[in-house]
C-alpha cells in the first residue's frame, strides 16, 4: 500500500481511478507522482529524521484534500458493502428519495456499472462560454485582464474558462447517474475565475453538472445531466459552523433561494421551477459521515472521534 493511514491502497489500484487521455498514461503518472512525493516527504516526519524543510510541506499529507478524497472514497467504493454504504451517504445528503425525475429510489441510481474517478476534467458549458464572450467587460474591469480575453485578430476568445477539474466523480455508465464531488479540508472555495470575477467554484460545478459531456472519453461521456447531483464534502466543523467558510454562505443561498441560482446561472435563463429542482440536487455531507458509514474511512480521525 502507498501509506497505511492516508492511502491504504496500491499504486495500481489508485491508477484505476484516473482517466487516461488519448491513449497516453502520462497524465495518470503525473497524478500518482504528486501522491508519492507527499508520502516521501511525510516519511521524514514519521521516521523522526532531522529535516530543514518547512514543517507544513513535510506534513502536507495531513491536510491534503487529494489524500482525504482518494483514501475515503476508495474505501467506500471498494467496500463489500459499497451499495448500502453509498445509499446511507446519499440519504444523508439528499433524503430518502433521489431528487431526480428518473429514479424512485437510490438502488435504481446505483444499479449498473459504477466508476469512481479523481480530478477528471469536465469542459465548461458552451452556453456559458458564449455568454461570457458577450459579457466579459461586465464581469471584469481590470484592463490587462480584459486585454487577454481577445485573440490576435482582436475578437473575444472562445476559451475564457477552462475545463473544471472536479475533485471526484462517481458515474454509473449503465444509466447515466452521476455525483460530482467538491471536497474540502481547510481550504475554501475559489471565489472567481480568471475572466469572470463573480463566478464561484460551487456555481461552476453546478453549471458543469447541467452540461453534456458527449465528446469526452468513455465512460465520462455516459453521464446524463438530468441524472447528475452535486455533493459538497467537508469537515463537520464547517458544516456545523457554515459562516466560517464562503462555501457555507454559497451553499445556503443556492439551497434556499432560487433567485440566487437564477442570477448566477443567468446564461441559462432558468425559471423558478428549474432553479428549485437544481437546488434539490445539491447536497452536503462530512468526512465524519463517511467514517460513521465505514469506520475504515479517514483513519487519521480515529483519535478525535
Amino acid at each position: 500500500m502507498l501509506h497505511k493511514i492516508y492511502l491504504p491502497f496500491s499504486e495500481d489500484k489508485l491508477k484505476e481511478h484516473f482517466v487516461q487521455l488519448d491513449n497516453d498514461s502520462t497524465n495518470i503518472d503525473n497524478h500518482i507522482a504528486r501522491y508519492k512525493k507527499s508520502i516521501k516527504n511525510y516519511e521524514l516526519f514519521e521516521s523522526k529524521t532531522p529535516f530543514t524543510t518547512d514543517i507544513k510541506l513535510i506534513r502536507q499529507i495531513e491536510k491534503d484534500e487529494i489524500f482525504w478524497t482518494a483514501s475515503s472514497l476508495m474505501t467506500i467504493f471498494h467496500s463489500p458493502n459499497r451499495i448500502s454504504e453509498l445509499i446511507k451517504l446519499l440519504t444523508l445528503a439528499y433524503g430518502e428519495k433521489p431528487p431526480l425525475d428518473n429514479f424512485t429510489n437510490w438502488n435504481e441510481c446505483l444499479a449498473g456499472e459504477l466508476n469512481l474517478f479523481f480530478e477528471p476534467n469536465i469542459p465548461s458549458p458552451k452556453i456559458y462560454l458564449d455568454w461570457l464572450k458577450e459579457n466579459v467587460t461586465i464581469q471584469n474591469f481590470i484592463p490587462y485582464i480584459i486585454e487577454k480575453t481577445r485573440n490576435i485578430k482582436g475578437d473575444f476568445r472562445s476559451d475564457l474558462e477552462g475545463a473544471t477539474n472536479v475533485d471526484a466523480l462517481i458515474i454509473n455508465s449503465t444509466n447515466g447517474f452521476a455525483i460530482i464531488i467538491e471536497a474540502k479540508v481547510l481550504s475554501d472555495i475559489s471565489y472567481q475565475v480568471s475572466y469572470d470575477s463573480i463566478r464561484n467554484q460551487i456555481i461552476r460545478n453546478i453549471d458543469v453538472m447541467l452540461g453534456e459531456n458527449k465528446n469526452l472519453a468513455t465512460p465520462l461521456n455516459k453521464r446524463i445531466p438530468d441524472k447528475s447531483l452535486f455533493l459538497l464534502l467537508t469537515p463537520k466543523l464547517y458544516k456545523d459552523n457554515p459562516r466560517a467558510r464562503l462555501y457555507g454562505y454559497a451553499f445556503r443561498d443556492y439551497k434556499n433561494d432560487f433567485q440566487t441560482i437564477q442570477a448566477d446561472l443567468v446564461h441559462r435563463n432558468l425559471d423558478k421551477d428549474q432553479c428549485e429542482k437544481i437546488s434539490s440536487r445539491i447536497g452536503w455531507i462530512t468526512w465524519e459521515d463517511l467514517k460513521s458509514v465505514n469506520n475504515d474511512c479517514c483513519k487519521w480521525l480515529n483519535e478525535n472521534l
